[in-house]
């Protein structure tokens, strides 16, 4: 699956959420605002943390969103 980061999708990081088995975080996305595919750019540890995010999943999210920039 391809995701177009850069773009403005409001459901960009629900499916990219969804595609890394992560789709139960997405309410805690949304709520902190964090919907547009941009976003995933932005993410941090700290950010993550902060949305109670378990550290395994922290770095899972944060580790495929790399992936997705790469590609």
């Amino acid at each position: 699956m391809y995701l177009d980061i850069m773009s403005d999708n409001y459901n960009g990081v629900k499916l990219f959420l969804q595609h890394i088995n992560m789709g139960h975080y997405w309410p805690i996305f949304k709520a902190k605002g964090y919907d547009r595919e941009s976003d995933i750019l932005e993410l941090q540890e700290n950010d993550l943390e902060k949305m109670h995010i378990k550290k395994e999943d922290r770095l899972r999210i944060l580790e495929s969103g790399k992936i997705i920039i790469i590609m």
